[in-house]
Parts: structure tokens; sequence; C-alpha cells
């Protein structure tokens, strides 16, 4: 048989210029793919690959419905942990001054025996000579005090002469009422009025200010009579400062409010769901 001649070696000819077209097309789409020599004379991501990662951002219709969702549940649950935070530093600082006054009646203790009742008083029944002694003997040499205000003439927080006046390190005004006829400790009433948060004006009876009373009045727990205790705190029911029935209750109604650090303490340093807050 007879074999073929191509003369001039025209098949690999051929195949060269096939081969190398396929290169230029390879190129080509490689250039397109990654975005080199670009006609708009930019470099990068081609328009393709932007158009596609466009599609896989957020709009800015889609941003703004987060942010409102992320708004409304802020206004929700802000309220309640800025509330959750005031009772926690009404808490311990109620707790700290109240810890300080007592401590301050131990101290007395040493020098004027263990029981209180038979502490001298003046033999009066005006009671800012009254108030006057009992903090002078009782309290101000055993407390750390930055400001005193004898007879109220200095500072006058209260508005009246017959209470001692003195504010503590910790920023607490103590306003100290005694009433009676004097002799001695348990012919008195011995009222201690504590602002925690150093104001005595426009307060709120419920988280301003607290009132405690030396032997803590009338109860069925069996109070020690040497030290303070809130006011009419004597009972393990806390209902009933809760509905005692007159200004004195801790609820929304009252007007003082006066029963209302007994409440705390009744719940164990709590505040309850429905303190008057």
């Amino acid at each position: 048989m007879g074999v073929n001649t191509y003369p001039n070696d025209d098949v690999p000819v051929i195949q060269e210029k096939n081969s190398e077209e396929f290169s230029k097309r390879d190129l080509s789409l490689t250039l397109k793919m990654t975005g080199a020599g670009a006609q708009d004379g930019t470099s990068g991501v081609s328009s393709e690959k932007n158009f596609s990662l466009k599609k896989a951002a957020f709009t800015l219709a889609e941003v703004l419905i987060t942010l409102g969702i992320i708004g409304v549940v802020a206004a929700m649950t802000l309220p309640s942990i800025i509330t959750d935070y005031q009772k926690k530093v009404t808490i311990k600082k109620l707790r700290t001054t109240y810890n300080i006054l007592n401590n301050a009646i131990e101290m007395a203790k040493t020098e004027y025996g263990t029981d209180v009742n038979y502490w001298d008083m003046p033999d009066t029944n005006d009671q800012q000579i009254l108030s006057n002694y009992f903090a002078e003997h009782y309290m101000l040499p055993y407390l750390k005090v930055v400001r005193d205000c004898k007879n109220g003439s200095i500072c006058r927080f209260y508005g009246y002469s017959t209470v001692r006046e003195f504010v503590l390190s910790n920023g607490t005004i103590v306003l100290v009422n005694v009433s009676g006829v004097g002799k001695n400790v348990q012919n008195v009433r011995t009222l201690i009025y504590i602002y925690i948060n150093g104001k005595v004006k426009n307060v709120n009876y419920a988280r301003d200010r607290f009132l405690v009373e030396l032997g803590g009045g009338a109860g069925s727990l069996g109070l020690d009579k040497n030290k303070f205790w809130p006011y009419r705190y004597g009972s393990s029911n806390c209902e009933i400062h809760k509905n005692i029935g007159n200004n004195t209750a801790c609820n929304k109604t009252s007007t003082y409010k006066e029963r209302c650090f007994a409440l705390i303490m009744c719940e164990g340093w709590k505040i309850p769901d429905d303190y008057p807050w």
C-alpha cells in the first residue's frame, strides 16, 4: 500500500495552530475570572464577582429592621436591669449604714454598760435637749462623721431644731429624734431617720429614707432591746408591714411608708416584687 504524504509538514503546523488557539481561550477565560485586563482600567475582582458579593450582603432595609428589633428588645429589658441594680445598691447602703449605727451602740456599751435602758438621760421632756444628749453621748463619739449640725443651726436638713442632724462618712444623713421624759433611756423613745442618698427633701420614702428605733418597738420576736431595729420590726409575718392599715405601711397607697425597712429585713434583706419602689 502507498503511504499518504503531506508536503511541508502541514499536519504538525495545523496541530500547533489549534493548540495555540486553545491556550488563548484558556488565558482569556482566566483573565475574565480574575478581573485582570479589565477594559475599565480597574484591577481586582471582576464585575461578575462583584455582582455575586453584592447579592450576599445585607440590604439597608434588612439592617434597619435588625436595628429596630434590637432597639425594641433593649427598651423592654433595660429598665428592668436598671431597677434591679438600683435595688441592690439600696440594700447594700442601707445594710452598711444600719451596721454602722449598731456598732456605735456596741462601742458605747463598753463605757456605759450593756443595758441601754439604764443609760442616763436629762430629766426633761425637752425634745431638743434629749436628742442632743443621746447623739453626743451614745452615738457621735463612735461614728465617722463628716458634718455635725447641732440644733440644725448649720445644716437644717429637716427644718426642725428638735432633732440632731449629722452626716456619716458614707454620705448618709442621720436625724436623731428622742422624745419622752428623761432620767434614763427606758423612759424615752429614740428614733433614727437615715437618708441613705444624702438628701431629706423631695425624697421617696421607700427608697431614700428609712427609720430605725432603739429596741425596735413592741413585737413577738423577743428582740434585743439593746440595739437598733427597723421601725416596728417585731413579727415574722412580713405581710403585716404591707397591710397594717395606716400611713406607716409599706405599700403604694401609704403616705410615709415607715415600715419598709422592717419589710426588707423580714424578707431576708430583699426587696419583694410588690415593693412600692
